[in-house]
């Protein structure tokens, strides 16, 4: 611990390096998954979906721990768009089931909902020590950090029936661990809470959570150890969901910030941690784009892809949750200089 550094953020540090190391062989992992997840979606929408003459609007949310702030900042901007199909992974997933509870037509008082969570929601809020701390949750439970304050959190702020009875169709994505396998809940999951947690279990870091699905119960973390953006899935459920032409999604990408050149720590400090947390991000980022270009090429002009991504280097370490206003206003500008282009 270098000197004036506090015992929790030390403690961090080293949670963090450790949960990098777990992070990038997962995500390594990941490119063949992707391409053929996208086959087996396209597959499933019916050749009927042709036929209609509308557009329907989805939004596909990616994760990044705090930086979940930085979509509410680009749906501030976007807060008169009405999406029809939301969907969301990790830090998206939170974010999808805060939207839908309104209906469309709500969008305003959606997003100055998301708003206020963000700009009052604290990392105590979210996660906390386990009792023995971080070695017990290295060497005994499934993840760094206990998260039953975000099932708390969660329980508290999101409407499961207004939910269902918005008009929206609900996507959420987490990996089972069983199985391997990533699958997908909807709005009409029997634990919605627990699934957004689940959604949420960065591999490693937080712990993993029980669902039962389909009478059997499996350990679940997030869907980004599979599938980095549901992409895809919202643009196929739109066209199961309407008798659409066409499909309009908005992909917003929390952790696309990775212009290094434009954070001087990443070009001057060559220790192990850095060095892997540069590797990480360029994976993750390839992965992202990847996503993006599979669902374009799968579903060709019948889908238009807009995305938002930060043009720099948002401030904190994903698991802080102390720099929202930032963040915010810089995914409001983000959204601004794509709309106006």
């Amino acid at each position: 611990m270098s000197r004036g550094e506090s015992l929790p953020v030390a403690r961090m540090k080293r949670a963090v390096s450790v949960a990098v190391v777990v992070l990038l062989v997962c995500l390594l992992l990941i490119n063949s998954y992707c391409s053929a997840r996208v086959s087996s979606i396209i597959r499933g929408v019916s050749s009927s979906s042709n036929g209609g003459s509308s557009v329907c609007r989805a939004l596909a949310l990616g994760g990044g721990g705090d930086r979940g702030a930085y979509e509410a900042g680009v749906l501030k901007y976007l807060e008169q768009v009405q999406y029809q199909v939301i969907g969301g992974i990790s830090a998206g997933a939170i974010n999808s089931v805060a939207l839908s509870q309104y209906k469309i037509g709500d969008e305003k008082a959606a997003v100055a909902f998301i708003l206020n969570k963000w700009l009052s929601l604290q990392k105590s809020q979210v996660y906390k020590d386990w009792p023995l701390g971080i070695a017990e949750g290295f060497l005994i439970k499934s993840g760094l950090f206990n998260t039953s304050p975000l099932h708390n959190f969660l329980t508290a702020n999101v409407n499961v029936t207004k939910i269902r009875q918005s008009g929206r169709s609900l996507l959420l994505g987490a990996t089972n661990l069983v199985t391997n396998s990533y699958e997908r809940f909807d709005q009409f999951t029997d634990d919605l809470i627990e699934a957004t947690r689940a959604s949420s279990a960065v591999p490693g870091v937080f712990e993993a959570v029980p669902l039962t699905k389909n009478g059997k119960e499996s350990l679940y973390v997030d869907g980004g150890a599979k599938y980095m953006t549901p992409v895809s899935d919202t643009i196929a459920e739109c066209f199961r969901k309407t008798n659409a032409s066409r499909v309009e999604v908005d992909v917003i990408l929390a952790i696309g910030d990775l212009q290094f050149g434009s954070h001087d720590i990443f070009n001057k400090v060559q220790t192990t941690p850095f060095i892997l947390l540069r590797t990480l991000f360029g994976v993750v980022d390839d992965i992202f784009t990847k996503d993006i270009e599979n669902a374009q090429n799968a579903f060709g002009n019948r889908a238009t892809i807009r995305v938002f991504k930060p043009s720099k280097w948002l401030p904190g370490y994903f698991l802080g949750f102390t720099d929202a206003a930032e963040m915010i206003q810089q995914g409001y500008q983000d959204a601004a200089n794509v709309i106006k282009k």
